[in-house]
């Protein structure tokens, strides 16, 4: 399996979002108590992976799939 780590720019944000809904809706089905965000568009910091000099949007490929975990 090739895997790689790259650089996200704004126009892979749409598809970073889809991804974190994924992640945060799964993640809250393993909660007791509802914490944080549950959906992207509760995630206040996601766009401040584009404007801000501290932070550093990344994306995982995996055989060229973004995003995709490998099922055995």
């Amino acid at each position: 399996m090739n895997v790689e780590v790259r650089q996200a720019g704004e126009t892979e944000q749409s598809q970073i979002e889809e991804l974190l809904n994924d992640y945060l809706a799964e993640l809250s089905q393993h909660r007791e108590t509802c914490v944080g965000a549950t959906g992207a568009a509760e995630y206040r910091y996601l766009k401040d992976y584009w404007s801000d000099s501290n932070r550093f949007p990344f994306t995982l490929w995996a055989n060229s799939e973004l995003g995709v975990c490998p099922s055995n």
